[in-house]
């Protein structure tokens, strides 16, 4: 099942984020029971307000979360987007600078079930929590309506 997730995916992905996924190269894929993360490896290097730009362009996606590890440093600002399930899609990216603070790569976790995908929402934002600070995020409350 999570086979066709990701194959739905990757035929997806340049439909809706055609300047991001259109000719990127798959760097690895880790497949589990519930979930699949694939690395994307970008044709350049974009800035992360570019990336959050082009994600809240999209209907389809809500941003989770624009995180800052720390002021003193470009590496590490992340930001996390996941699918409007009412799309009938279910995954979430990730992006993440680099020493340059610069964003080269995607990572995306793709689900077999809503339950694996609010759970690992849920989880992200708890790995986050009190290792920086959250431009913005979405409020596990929030969440769980979403998803319930």
């Amino acid at each position: 099942m999570i086979q066709e997730e990701i194959e739905q995916f990757k035929m997806l992905a340049p439909a809706i984020l055609p300047e991001l996924f259109d000719s990127v190269s798959i760097a690895e894929t880790d497949i589990d029971e519930e979930s699949a993360t694939i690395s994307y490896a970008l044709s350049h290097q974009y800035d992360l307000e570019d990336v959050m730009d082009k994600f809240e362009d999209q209907m389809e996606l809500t941003i989770l979360y624009h995180f800052i590890p720390s002021a003193h440093t470009d590496f590490g600002h992340q930001c996390c987007a996941y699918s409007d399930t009412q799309f009938g899609h279910m995954f979430k990216i990730h992006a993440s600078t680099n020493a340059s603070g610069k964003v080269e790569t995607l990572t995306v976790t793709v689900y077999d079930s809503l339950d694996a995908m609010c759970t690992d929402l849920m989880e992200d934002l708890d790995r986050h929590e009190n290792r920086g600070k959250f431009v913005h995020k979405v409020p596990k409350e929030d969440l769980l309506v979403e998803f319930c």
